[in-house]
């Protein structure tokens, strides 16, 4: 243990002690954690402890910036779903701004299904006339997935937003976008594949016994089946418009109310159905927002508290009709003439602050305790859940 807070300890002190004499360099180190009720989304899943670690370096020059940040995500009663995400990211611009990165997540063993690579870029330009700023961008993105080929694809968009504050503390946001998506591996049929590595993870899954509980599985082992839509030459593409208005109640009191709709305008996706979900909010592979369309409306408050905390609370509702996924009629049995329709439902709240500590040197310091409940209902059996979880977590910024 004591072996432990000195590793802790050096950590902590390396960086710092290294900027006295580098300052164009910065480091970030970051811990949390969580007590998740049903990590994996699972109908009757149980819950776990997840700790996660990450580390960041930073070199800035004049006109540009470049930065590596990883991190490892541990699960306490599920080992086997440990894994490693990291990062390399560059930018640089101003009022015309541009960033690459490349980043994946690396999985152990009986979980590299889920090993994903990707490489993105992005050009944006800022524009103002008068008191109303506008944005204007483009960007390109390239996903390959180690073990799921059928869904690599390059998804490349464009957006203009606008934004505009008011003499009644009232501030308008408005975006819309154009996303298309090119699957890269073409097939003329629409089938189900069966893999030797899905059935060995379904038979991992917790608290479910050597016989395994999954989509396309059942108790006592099962098909091991995960569904792929195709078509041949596969693509999507989808309008998506955001608006927002925030206004500031009273002071250190606002409320904001956001509205979204994505609109499929080709609605070719390929979408799995079938794979147990992993621990990866943004994985297209599990929930990938190019597969559904729908409005969705939220309401934000943020109050800032004494010693300059803050505490912001949130609700958001989001209809999700999918354009491709059939659904589960039970634990086992698969009907593709009926698509997959959710509601999702969500309340967050947060808790954090950010400050200078005079012993860090003009570093920052940072706390944030984090509750949310999930609740998502569907008409496809393996896709009803709950979900709640309260984390903790501290950063420092050097």
């Amino acid at each position: 243990m004591k072996s432990k807070l000195y590793l802790i300890i050096l950590i902590f002190l390396i960086p710092a002690t290294v900027s006295e004499a580098f300052s164009q360099w910065s480091y970030s180190l970051s811990m949390s954690q969580e007590f998740n009720s049903n990590p994996f989304r699972l109908p009757d899943g149980e819950e776990d402890q997840i700790s996660n670690i990450g580390m960041g370096i930073r070199h800035d020059w004049s006109a540009a910036a470049l930065q590596y940040y990883g991190s490892f995500t541990r699960f306490q009663q599920n080992e086997a779903r440990n894994f490693y995400w990291q990062q390399l990211h560059l930018e640089g611009g101003d009022t015309t701004n541009w960033f690459i990165n490349v980043d994946n997540r690396i999985n152990r063993q009986e979980y590299e299904i889920y090993n994903y690579f990707a490489a993105r870029t992005s050009l944006n330009h800022l524009y103002v006339a008068g008191k109303t700023y506008f944005r204007l961008g483009a960007n390109a993105n390239l996903n390959l997935y180690q073990n799921l080929s059928d869904i690599n694809n390059i998804l490349v968009g464009t957006y203009l937003s606008m934004n505009r504050s008011f003499q009644t503390r009232t501030s308008l946001f408005g975006t819309l976008s154009f996303q298309y998506k090119k699957y890269l591996e073409t097939q003329s049929v629409s089938t189900s594949d069966t893999t030797t590595s899905f059935l060995y993870q379904i038979s991992q899954m917790p608290g479910q016994g050597g016989g395994g509980q999954g989509p396309g599985g059942g108790m006592g082992g099962g098909s091991g089946v995960y569904y792929v839509s195709q078509t041949e030459s596969p693509s999507v593409a989808q309008l998506v418009l955001n608006a927002r208005i925030a206004q500031s109640l009273i002071r250190y009191t606002g409320l904001a109310v956001q509205y979204q709709q994505r609109i499929a305008v080709i609605k070719q996706d390929r979408s799995l159905a079938g794979l147990i979900y992993g621990y990866d909010r943004e994985s297209q592979i599990f929930d990938d927002p190019m597969g559904y369309q729908g409005p969705m409306v939220g309401v934000e408050l943020t109050q800032i508290l004494p010693w300059q905390f803050m505490l912001k609370g949130a609700g958001y509702y989001q209809e999700k009709d999918y354009l491709t996924q059939g659904i589960y009629l039970d634990s086992e049995n698969f009907d593709e003439t009926i698509l997959r329709n959710d509601t999702y439902h969500t309340y967050w709240l947060t808790l954090s602050k950010t400050w200078n500590p005079g012993f860090l040197n003009g570093g920052n310091l940072g706390i944030e305790l984090n509750y949310q409940w999930i609740d998502n209902n569907s008409n496809s059996y393996w896709y009803n859940y709950q979900n709640r979880y309260v984390s903790a977590g501290i950063q420092l910024d050097l």
